[in-house]
């Protein structure tokens, strides 16, 4: 096949230092919404309550719901890191128009455009990845990228609350955010284009990109047609029914744990040791910790399909009783110790049960299982729990104390991540008679180290890409 010329700038490395630097201002982003001085001071000036508030960090689907799809399906024929482009420049503005919102309506409408940038990366950030990781070390560094969810959310927290100290208004986290955020976008735009390394397509697909097919219906035909394909994977199904209640839970946990433990111990945070700084530094610490801990242990003892889904079953097993524990807790000493105990064993998942449901579809195909994925655990899981959480909390309050209302919301929601440890032991068991592509995608290939090509570019000018074919010799 022809050898392509590659970006200057490329390395895996380096493109997995960018991905990971895109997701932590993404997910900062999601902290700085959660933090409680952005909470009580946009709150209180457009007179919310908690089930109205909470749904500002939830209604980012919209834009993520429409974007995902359509996303994964153009990186079959453009340019990946265009698309990437598009999306965060999308996340750009409407960041901006947060910081500049003029009432809770304006507020939520630029919320849901939020969720366009993580669209255009989501489904592409963990494949390119997967790919360009030296052989032994792939769920370690799928597990350096997504420690930037916890990391990034944690940085949110901080970030919040410090903005909102030195401007003394809520308006600077975001307006900074999108600045921090706006290289990024123009990276995408002006750099040379990197593309997926692929397994050969099927013949509807190939007769799609060279043209056969043509226009919107064609798409919606393939798209539904890979969608069919990547549903009939048991593992990968299971998988994605575990993540959603996993991340329903994990929701509320992020975006309600430092009101809830606000209100558990209103006595013992108070200046630098405010509840947003503990707990943004127990999310950073157990999130790097824990993440990069599972995605080693995972390379260095079952690197497979079903060893990443036994691994996540036992993991968030452990962790769902030491949360049910932890709040139960009166003293602040003991309720932190086994805090970070639990999201130790919460956020070791975070690589593991990604790499997992990747292997489980063949590897032209990945891009939109994480889409899919992405979509089912936002639309199912985080988007509705912690308005729902608010909810529920403003109903308890009118017979309960703070401290008990937030107390049996937390405990109820942990029950979420118990039945993922259900849904992901179940997948485990696909998995002794699945095809873990993962394993596959190792046979006949030269393995070469961390500095090596593992990507491959081509040049999108007026003929869209095509992956190779058994005559390109």
């Amino acid at each position: 096949m022809e050898s392509l010329q590659q970006p200057r700038w490329y390395t895996p490395r380096r493109c997995l230092a960018l991905f990971c630097a895109m997701n932590i201002l993404n997910y900062m982003d999601r902290g700085v919404i959660a933090s409680n001085a952005v909470k009580d001071s946009v709150g209180g000036l457009f007179h919310l309550n908690n089930a109205q508030y909470f749904l500002l960090p939830s209604v980012f689907m919209v834009g993520l719901l429409i974007a995902s799809p359509i996303f994964a399906q153009l990186t079959r024929t453009c340019n990946p890191l265009r698309l990437i482009g598009v999306g965060l420049s999308v996340w750009v503005l409407s960041t901006l128009g947060c910081g500049l919102a003029w009432n809770y309506g304006s507020l939520l409408v630029f919320r849901a455009l939020v969720g366009v940038g993580e669209a255009s990366f989501c489904s592409l950030a963990a494949p390119m990845i997967d790919d360009a990781a030296p052989a032994g070390s792939k769920s370690t560094w799928l597990a350096l990228f997504f420690m930037c969810i916890p990391s990034g959310v944690a940085f949110g927290y901080v970030f919040g609350g410090l903005m909102y100290d030195l401007s003394g208004t809520w308006r600077a986290p975001f307006l900074l955010e999108a600045l921090l955020m706006a290289p990024f976008a123009v990276f995408g735009f002006r750099s040379a284009p990197l593309s997926l390394r692929r397994s050969e397509p099927s013949a509807p697909t190939e007769a799609l990109l060279e043209g056969g097919g043509g226009g919107i219906r064609a798409f919606a035909r393939q798209w539904l047609s890979d969608v069919r394909v990547v549903l009939s994977h048991k593992v990968f199904t299971a998988a994605c029914l575990g993540y959603v209640t996993y991340t329903a839970s994990i929701g509320i946990l992020v975006n309600a744990g430092p009101t809830a433990g606000k209100a558990m111990f209103p006595d013992d945070f108070n200046g630098a040791f405010s509840v947003d700084t503990v707990f943004g530094l127990i999310t950073v610490v157990t999130g790097v910790v824990g993440t990069a801990s599972g995605g080693i242990a995972l390379d260095r003892l079952v690197p497979s399909m079903g060893g990443a889904m036994t691994l996540s079953a036992v993991s968030v097993a452990i962790a769902s009783v030491l949360l049910c524990i932890t709040f139960q807790v009166r003293a602040l000493g003991g309720f932190i110790a086994l805090f970070v105990a639990a999201e130790l064993f919460l956020f070791a998942v975070s690589g593991v049960v990604n790499a997992g449901y990747m292997w489980s579809v063949p590897r032209e195909l990945r891009p939109l299982a994480c889409a899919l994925t992405t979509v089912a655990i936002h639309v199912l899981g985080d988007v509705p729990s912690p308005p729902l959480a608010g909810a529920v909390v403003d109903h308890l309050k009118r017979t309960h104390s703070d401290a008990d209302a937030w107390t049996i919301t937390m405990m109820t929601s942990f029950s979420g991540i118990g039945v993922a440890a259900l849904f992901w032991g179940i997948a485990a068991v696909y998995a002794r008679t699945e095809i873990d592509y993962g394993q596959k995608d190792g046979e006949g290939e030269d393995l070469l180290d961390g500095d090596s090509l593992l990507l491959q570019t081509h040049v999108l000018e007026d003929t869209p890409y095509r992956p190779p074919r058994p005559d390109d010799t």
